[in-house]
């Protein structure tokens, strides 16, 4: 979590690398045996609190993982395609740029919580999206 100098506003990233994969990814040779890695691996709980917020703090919430932001997986789903025609290319660009993303917004006492499983492989991206309106911030 890091809080941006000019800003104030609050970013925080967070991943699952599982523990069920303990050392550097190996090298494979096909998508199957990447699959097979992307297979391993077990969800784990993600728990994120930040305090000294303002009030009702907005935040946007992305998530990439295997049903959000997948390019190979519709590339698989299309029969995997080699070479993509220009259509497949641009259905797979929007396949990259379609991750889960949602809103959150801190409490009255300016209390975050964001709790969720995290799948493995998954990555959150958590960034705040607006301070609110006073006299210092002008």
């Amino acid at each position: 979590m890091t809080r941006h100098r000019q800003t104030g506003m609050v970013t925080a990233l967070a991943y699952n690398y599982p523990k069920e994969v303990p050392e550097a990814l190996p090298k494979t040779a096909s998508v199957d045996q990447a699959d097979k890695i992307v297979a391993t691996g077990s969800a784990r709980p993600l728990t994120i609190t930040i305090n000294g917020l303002p009030a009702q703090a907005l935040f946007s919430v992305e998530t990439l993982d295997v049903a959000h932001g997948n390019a190979v997986l519709a590339w698989e789903q299309m029969g995997r395609p080699e070479p993509p025609n220009r259509a497949e290319t641009e259905q797979l660009r929007n396949a990259a740029w379609s991750t889960k993303r949602e809103t959150v917004r801190a409490d009255e006492s300016g209390k975050l919580v964001l709790s969720r499983p995290l799948d493995a492989w998954s990555l959150v991206l958590l960034d705040q999206l607006s301070l609110p309106v006073s006299p210092a911030n002008y």
